[in-house]
């Protein structure tokens, strides 16, 4: 096998092992969004939401931008990052918490930015 390869074969591995790790977190998150959602008890909308883990945000959610990653294409392999957007009050408030996530071995790692570190046995 040649040096060029043997490259070609690790990058294949590396955007295998991005891509898994993507796929836990986008999963997390919604599952995230879905379950605070229903656990805070909201009778009147929609009570969290996806949003980009850093910078301005609105209380909608933002599919793949709310994460620091893109879902195509060379990826990082490390932590991703993504914002849970939570409405406070009966209006227009919402509170930003940001998530710092990653597969490490056979542990996944899930952060509250400025906060708590949880670290969970896959499968999740």
């Amino acid at each position: 096998m040649s040096r060029f390869e043997d490259l070609i074969s690790t990058v294949a591995q590396y955007q295998n092992l991005a891509a898994e790790n993507y796929s836990r977190v986008r999963t997390l998150a919604e599952e995230l969004r879905e379950g605070l959602c229903a656990y805070i008890g909201s009778i009147d909308g929609v009570c969290v939401r996806l949003v980009p883990p850093a910078g301005p945000f609105e209380p909608k959610d933002y599919g793949d931008q709310a994460f620091s990653v893109p879902p195509k294409g060379f990826r990082p392999l490390g932590a991703i990052l993504f914002g849970l957007a939570v409405r406070v009050s009966t209006g227009t408030d919402w509170m930003r918490v940001t998530m710092e996530c990653q597969k490490i071995g056979d542990d996944f790692i899930a952060r509250i930015v400025g906060g708590e570190e949880y670290r969970l046995s896959i499968p999740l």
